[in-house]
């Protein structure tokens, strides 16, 4: 199956103001991208009188995962920590001192 173009290239930018969306700062070169929706359902159990249990089932919520393969880059690793740990406090002048904000 050919691979699109789109999907070789990672690109992760830092926001600097939470849920604004940035241009990407970085790329990362993608080698077996993985990405999938995963459906919610929710089943209508209703209780109408009649004799049956489940009458329909409805898309609750859905999400996305995204797996991916590639190379080791040591300047990527801490933009994909601030989207699993959260915002990113520098605080201290002399050695700083991060704190994650989940």
């Amino acid at each position: 199956m050919p691979l699109l173009t789109s999907l070789t290239h990672l690109g992760i930018g830092k926001e600097t103001t939470w849920g604004t969306p940035v241009a990407a700062s970085k790329w990362m070169p993608v080698k077996n991208p993985k990405p999938e929706d995963v459906a919610a359902w929710v089943d209508d159990v209703g209780l109408r009188g009649v004799p049956s249990q489940t009458f329909a089932k409805y898309l609750n919520r859905m999400s996305s995962t995204y797996e991916f393969d590639g190379d080791f880059f040591p300047d990527v690793p801490p933009y994909l920590l601030l989207g699993i740990l959260g915002n990113d406090t520098v605080t201290g002048t002399g050695p700083y001192t991060h704190t994650f904000a989940l």
